[in-house]
């Protein structure tokens, strides 16, 4: 028979193991951006190995070590918590891309958006879609000038400074042009090589060139 300190230093041992053994026990210790990061990857997890349609709050906080009261207190809705767990995962396009051709620039840059959007996958973000409020739609927009309109100018200037473009402003609209047509066309058809250069050789270059110098010749 062990005697007390045996018994007492066993108990202990065993509290440890179930501690590191029991995620929810785990839980209780973590808090602030710890438990964010720790519920994004088991929502990315989650999507990984069910899909979307089958991530639950549930799923995700047995896998995360956490409560569902706790992630409805974080998440408005499930698709708020999908996309505070994808944002951050999503690919970045490259910080500058200047091959000294308008064309060829603006023909990598689609081609990143493109990879991007395929990496996410069409049916995931329809749904996501389907299913944020107006709130979680604005967030997800508000992205947008960070990573498609500002590389964007920057590949419009270094034409500009070769003399492919004229110096009028070019309106907002079309400068989202590029990305909100990706998004259109993946809804219903492949990416090809063939949509993306008919993107930039039928329809960006013209439309930038003829805005670029609509002023030219003006007295």
């Amino acid at each position: 028979m062990g005697t007390r300190n045996d018994r007492a230093q066993a108990e202990a041992v065993s509290s440890v193991a179930s501690a590191d053994t029991n995620p929810t026990a785990k839980a209780t210790r973590r808090r602030g951006e710890q438990l964010d990061r720790a519920i994004a990857k088991a929502t990315y997890a989650e999507l990984q190995e069910k899909g979307y349609d089958e991530v639950t709050f549930d799923g995700v906080a047995k896998r995360a070590g956490t409560s569902r009261s706790v992630l409805h207190r974080r998440y408005r809705s499930r698709a708020h918590m999908v996309a505070e767990a994808m944002i951050p995962r999503m690919p970045s396009p490259r910080r500058r891309i200047d091959t000294g051709s308008l064309r060829e620039d603006l023909r990598q840059f689609v081609e990143q958006f493109a990879v991007i959007h395929q990496a996410i996958g069409t049916d995931m973000v329809r749904k996501l879609t389907a299913e944020a409020d107006d709130r979680l739609i604005d967030e997800i927009s508000g992205l947008r000038p960070k990573v498609s309109v500002a590389p964007l100018l920057q590949i419009l200037e270094l034409a500009r400074q070769r003399g492919e473009l004229g110096s009028a402003e070019i309106p907002e609209l079309a400068l989202h042009l590029p990305l909100s047509a990706i998004r259109n066309q993946s809804r219903t058809s492949e990416l090809s090589s063939e949509f993306l250069d008919e993107l930039v050789d039928d329809v960006l270059i013209p439309l930038y060139v003829a805005h670029s110098n609509e002023n030219e010749g003006l007295p």
